[in-house]
């Protein structure tokens, strides 16, 4: 009786689950990709996947971009504006790979790509 009900709070959670879930299983084809020596999926890809994902989380978790069946949001609270910005600070802190910059530990997830110094 004190579980909260399925409703419009349950779709979101599981769009968001769902794009975390695919951009984590991009990291296990990297290193199929890297075991298998095929050379299509490497670290530019990855991190163009990466943060294009996390930034259209931002959007969707701010009510920019909705699912056909999500209900409109009518106002943003604070839990839902730190998750919006945590997304929007990953997608940016991707997007910074992409020029050059060195992601420290987030590297280890290119086997065979250099790491920029």
């Amino acid at each position: 009786k004190k579980l909260p009900k399925a409703g419009a709070w349950m779709n979101e959670f599981k769009i968001v689950g769902g794009v975390v879930e695919l951009a984590a299983a991009l990291k296990f084809l990297v290193i199929a990709d890297h075991a298998w020596n095929w050379g299509v999926v490497g670290r530019t890809f990855v991190l163009v996947a990466w943060s294009t994902a996390a930034l259209l989380l931002a959007l969707y978790l701010l009510g920019l971009w909705r699912a056909k069946d999500d209900v409109p949001v009518s106002a943003v609270g604070v839990g839902r504006l730190l998750f919006a910005g945590a997304f929007l600070a990953l997608g940016i802190w991707f997007a910074a790979g992409l020029t050059g910059l060195n992601l420290g530990v987030i590297e280890s997830f290119f086997p065979g790509d250099a790491a920029p110094v």
